[in-house]
């Protein structure tokens, strides 16, 4: 049977005896010529019911095969519409030998492109996200690295600042010892002037040892003989005011002599 552009393929039966193709008439060579051999009722019958059976075959073999063609034919149009997702695609369906030799149709091509770029699409996406992670990762432990530099360098001012108070609290109670023991070393400093009743400069000292609290003793050297022997040996030339600050001589009336003299007499009691 021969197949033309539209027609389906058919498939022919093989007889049962011999196991060759049945022709049109459902009788294979073989049966076909011991058909024309033999003779008689008996075998005439005997050829007529093997006829009609292998009628009845093709007719059931032509009946389930077409449909199952048919089915199969929309089938692979369905899934070739899905894969390529051109609706309307239809394809000729070939013989066994036709569909061995058939090379690679595009629909199969363009699939198969398509998901070569969907997994380099993807492949490339994950690489991405790989590289945003590290920069992320980086840019946070430089922040921690800034942020841990700046802690560093605040604990250090924090400590250079209270260093710095440290010292000027150590410095100031220094000072306000120092200054409280010139205060009690300075009220036990001995002094002692030596003066007359008619030197302007002996009333300038008083006033100027009253007015900075400083205790002192007065001699008159005109009334006291002791005292003006003391004074030869003080000062050779016994001019007045003359003063003896804790053995420091200080001859005539000078406010910034006798402060030093007080202030270097005090010390020494200090131990400063």
């Amino acid at each position: 049977m021969g197949k033309g552009k539209g027609s389906q393929p058919s498939q022919r039966p093989r007889c049962l005896t011999h196991g060759l193709a049945c022709g049109p008439d459902g009788v294979c060579v073989l049966c076909r010529r011991q058909e024309a051999g033999a003779s008689g009722p008996v075998a005439a019958r005997a050829v007529t019911r093997k006829r009609s059976r292998w009628r009845s075959v093709a007719v059931v073999a032509a009946c389930l095969t077409v449909p199952a063609l048919a089915l199969s034919l929309e089938l692979a149009e369905d899934v070739v519409e899905q894969l390529v997702g051109l609706p309307g695609t239809s394809t000729a369906v070939a013989g066994p030998a036709a569909a061995e030799s058939r090379s690679p149709s595009p629909a199969a091509d363009t699939v198969a492109a398509k998901a070569a770029r969907i997994a380099q699409e993807q492949a490339d996406l994950e690489r991405q996200l790989a590289l945003a992670d590290q920069r992320r990762i980086a840019l946070t432990e430089a922040e921690q690295a800034r942020k841990r530099a700046r802690e560093a360098a605040n604990r250090q001012r924090r400590a250079r600042e209270e260093a710095e108070q440290d010292r000027r609290r150590a410095s100031m109670l220094k000072a306000d010892r120092e200054k409280r023991a010139l205060r009690y070393a300075r009220d036990r400093v001995e002094t002692v002037l030596y003066s007359t009743p008619w030197c302007g400069a002996c009333k300038d000292a008083r006033r100027f040892l009253a007015e900075r609290g400083v205790r002192y003793t007065e001699h008159n050297v005109q009334r006291d003989e002791a005292a003006k022997s003391t004074l030869r040996r003080l000062n050779p030339r016994r001019s007045v005011p003359t003063f003896d600050i804790d053995g420091a001589v200080v001859v005539g009336f000078s406010a910034r002599r006798i402060e030093t003299a007080l202030d270097r007499a005090a010390r020494k009691r200090a131990r400063l």
